[in-house]
This record gives structure tokens, sequence and C-alpha cells, in this order.
């Protein structure tokens, strides 16, 4: 499942509600996931450091809960990029 998947989404919105999910989570793509000891390190990208700062200071819980609902994986840590 990838970020940009209707599965992540559909969780999302159910965790965020509508106006916050299309502020904050539509513009999140999926980069990469990896295989850790414990489970796996899940990487996203986001469009901007204002973005990044609101999603770690309001919505982590929320993000954390619909990835690893939507992956089906134990998430142990999540790593952000931002575009070149």
């Amino acid at each position: 499942i990838y970020a940009s998947s209707p599965t992540f989404f559909f969780i999302a919105f159910l965790n965020v509600g509508e106006e916050a999910y299309i502020t904050w989570f539509t513009p999140v793509r999926f980069v990469k996931i990896d295989k850790v000891e414990g489970g796996y390190d899940l990487t996203l990208e986001v469009p901007s450091k204002f973005v990044y700062d609101m999603i770690e200071s309001k919505y982590l819980a929320q993000l954390r809960e619909s990835l690893q609902t939507g992956f089906k994986k134990k998430i142990v840590s999540l790593k952000y990029r931002m575009p070149n």
C-alpha cells in the first residue's frame, strides 16, 4: 500500500476529518519502507517544512495509526524528506 493509495487516504480521512485531510495529507507521498529490527522505517515526502511541522505537532498519532493500519506492519520510525 502506498501513501497515495485509497486505503491510506481513507484511513487518514477517518482519523483527522475532511478539512485536515485535504490540507495536510493529500500532499504527502510515500517514498520507501525499510525493514528494521522490530518493524519498519517509513519515509514520506512532504512538500515543505511547514507541512512537516504541522503533521508532527498536530497529526502524528493519527498519521502513525493510518500508516500502521494501511501497511498492516509495525512502523518503528517515520522519516521525512522534502523535494529538491
